[in-house]
């Protein structure tokens, strides 16, 4: 099954009709309302750069706010009693904007209250969809409390200080605010939408195939693979209790990367590794089944360096919040360099090194243990 009919198997599953429906409907409506308002009850004077200015921003945040919805939520929401009335909240709050767009503080106040709905419809969309597709849950909801902050900032300087001032620099103030809220404050609800990280089925392998031997060769980069892949290898592996997680573009074909996870490594390895404390070892030791090994994380070469491997981790987190994961990466003879430098940048502790004479045809062989411990 593609990734689309998943997509729209999903949305049918729980039910998402109805709120993605009836949101975009009344952003339609909203917008008509609300220019209608402003032309015919307000009567907006024509001959003001302020108010037409302020009118034409206003109109934008909304539009702004319909195509992050249209483009990045609909699909996802699920329809709940909750997400029915935070949704309503945020409408008629941006129904707001339109009635007090010539009133720099009244205008203020309402982006506070929009930041503050913005914040629970955050905190309510991870809870129903468990974080599945939410690139930084915690970034985004530091996201969201920032936006307020700035809104708030932007409220006490209109009201404390540009009070006594000609309204256009109240309203410069809003725009330069929402501005930088814009840019800073919804980066995660992109991300969080763009990406789709869901478990391989069998007519993937092939492309995790040429994927994973695409790096063969510790010889010539500071990226590799040392040990090919096959298709019965996979199958091999699966029925051994190991799980490959393929990383696309929601709505897209192409895989972006994979991750291989495995309930361990083995204990002929773990006793070869020279751990860097006692108590580092003792949880290794121990049988603990909130443990998992990553076997191997591999980026598509066409999407490397544009935060792939980071989002894999990202959803492999969410998806096991209870585990700690370990991984092993070449240091010797060859280093993996670019792959320590990645797991040290996402969090990763450096556990010990694991020494054979031999391994997969290499001498002296050495590889650090990398691990991340969840609470």
């Amino acid at each position: 099954m593609n990734l689309l009919k998943l997509s729209k198997l999903r949305t049918a599953s729980k039910d998402n009709k109805f709120i993605g429906g009836f949101v975009h409907e009344m952003y339609a409506i909203l917008i008509g309302i609300g220019l209608g308002n402003v032309i015919f009850i307000q009567q907006i004077n024509l001959s003001s750069i302020f108010e037409i200015g302020m009118a034409l921003f206003v109109t934008g945040v909304i539009l702004l706010y319909w195509w992050d919805w249209t483009e990045y939520i609909a699909e996802n929401v699920v329809s709940t009693k909750r997400e029915f009335i935070i949704d309503f909240l945020i409408l008629i709050t941006l129904e707001l904007f339109f009635l007090f767009f010539t009133h720099p503080i009244k205008l203020s106040f309402a982006f506070i209250l929009l930041g503050i709905w913005d914040l629970f419809w955050v905190f309510n969309y991870i809870s129903e969809n468990n974080g599945e597709f939410v690139a930084d849950n915690r970034r985004w909801l530091f996201e969201k409390l920032g936006a307020i902050s700035l809104y708030g900032i932007s409220f006490a300087i209109n009201y404390f200080v540009l009070a006594n001032f000609d309204r256009i620099w109240g309203g410069l103030l809003i725009i330069l605010t929402f501005t930088i809220v814009r840019n800073l404050s919804f980066k995660q609800v992109k991300k969080s939408m763009t990406y789709m990280m869901v478990k391989a089925v069998e007519n993937e392998y092939d492309d995790i195939v040429k994927i994973n031997n695409s790096y063969l060769g510790a010889e010539n980069s500071d990226a590799f693979i040392i040990i090919p892949l096959t298709i019965e290898a996979i199958k091999e592996n699966v029925s051994n209790g190991h799980i490959y997680y393929v990383m696309r573009f929601k709505g897209k074909e192409d895989i972006l990367g994979f991750v291989e996870i495995a309930p361990t490594v083995g204990d002929d390895v773990l006793r070869k590794v020279k751990w860097s404390s006692d108590d580092i070892r003792e949880e290794f030791e121990v049988d603990n089944e909130n443990l998992m090994y990553i076997e191997k994380i591999v980026v598509n070469k066409d999407y490397s360096s544009k935060g792939v491997g980071k989002a894999i981790y990202s959803r492999l987190f969410t998806k096991h919040p209870s585990v700690s994961f370990y991984s092993f990466v070449m240091s010797k003879p060859y280093t993996n360099q670019r792959s320590i430098l990645f797991h040290e940048k996402n969090n990763f502790t450096e556990g010990g090194t694991f020494y054979a004479d031999n391994f997969a045809g290499f001498e002296n062989y050495e590889s650090k243990l990398f691990f991340i411990k969840k609470d």
